[in-house]
């Protein structure tokens, strides 16, 4: 086997690539009423508790916040998301925050963002 074949079979990314997310789109009202139900469920006394148990675990440590508290802030995310049509996955957190991105020129939704950012990401973190 020579080495440009084992090159093109170890950066070929036919069987590697994971399907591209579709891009969701919010309505402005929708954004509004998606973050307000998104930042509810960071206050549902489990979600509550097991965030601050991940922030608490996490401390000041960049990384640990992006290993222990970003995945329970997904998780908490994702149980709202679908229903707007979002999947409950890290991609659809993603496409989600996206979504919302593109009405941050609303001051409604930018501080909706933002609160939300903070119930997971300490303050001078960029989020949405």
């Amino acid at each position: 086997q020579t080495q440009s074949t084992w090159g093109k079979r170890l950066f070929s990314t036919s069987k590697m690539a994971a399907a591209p997310v579709p891009m969701k789109s919010l309505t402005l009202e929708e954004a509004r009423a998606a973050l307000k139900e998104v930042i509810a469920a960071f206050d549902v006394p489990e979600n509550k508790m097991k965030i601050d148990a991940a922030k608490a675990q996490a401390g000041d440590n960049f990384m640990l916040i992006l290993q222990i508290v970003l995945p329970v802030a997904m998780q908490i995310q994702q149980m709202t998301i679908e229903k707007y049509g979002f999947d409950a996955t890290q991609q659809g957190v993603t496409a989600f925050a996206v979504a919302v991105r593109q009405h941050n020129s609303d001051a409604e939704v930018a501080t909706l963002a933002t609160e939300l950012k903070n119930r997971f990401l300490p303050p001078g973190v960029p989020g949405f």
